[in-house]
């Protein structure tokens, strides 16, 4: 299977999604997140993401005779704040397909996370902070350098778990028409 092929299963793309942001997470972590994935699925998935190399095991332990797992994302999958020249220059060396699939493996991501939002039985789409939007904006490249940091800057307050708090995507795509 191709890392594309592996990544474009809605389950894998939520089990990637909950490891983001640096996580180490034992199979139970995982399934404490997915409570609609019944649990053989999930190994299933896992055991996929661990052979694609998206995922690695960082520890191990004996637990009643059996072997839990922690796993982590591999450091070329974890989402990063910006879109840097590295990654750009990457994107350049990519033909139109693989470009393609890159942004469909980001675009089955977010339908994922929404996938998994959705399942939850303590969902109120009234009152949580959910949403997804398109807003058509006039701008030249400084403009977008400037909202992008401005962006950057807000958001790294809140990049680091803390009491209170609980984990919410946001994302961004930037798409000159």
């Amino acid at each position: 299977m191709t890392k594309s092929e592996v990544l474009t299963h809605p389950i894998r793309m939520r089990i990637v999604l909950t490891l983001v942001g640096g996580r180490d997470l034992t199979t139970g972590d995982i399934a404490a997140e997915m409570p609609d994935v019944p649990i053989a699925t999930l190994y299933r998935h896992i055991a996929a993401l661990s052979e694609g190399k998206v995922i690695d095991v960082v520890k191990e332990r004996r637990v009643r005779g059996a072997v839990e797992r922690t796993f982590r994302l591999r450091p070329d999958y974890q989402l990063r704040p910006e879109f840097t020249l590295a990654d750009r220059k990457n994107a350049a060396k990519m033909n139109t397909k693989d470009q393609r699939a890159s942004f469909g493996v980001f675009a089955a991501s977010m339908i994922a996370a929404y996938d998994g939002y959705l399942a939850r039985d303590d969902r109120d789409i009234v009152t949580d902070p959910v949403g997804y939007r398109t807003v058509a904006v006039y701008a030249d490249d400084a403009d977008v350098k400037r909202v992008t940091e401005l962006f950057d800057r807000a958001m790294e307050p809140l990049a680091e778990e803390a009491e209170g708090k609980r984990r919410i995507l946001i994302s961004t795509v930037v798409i000159p028409t």
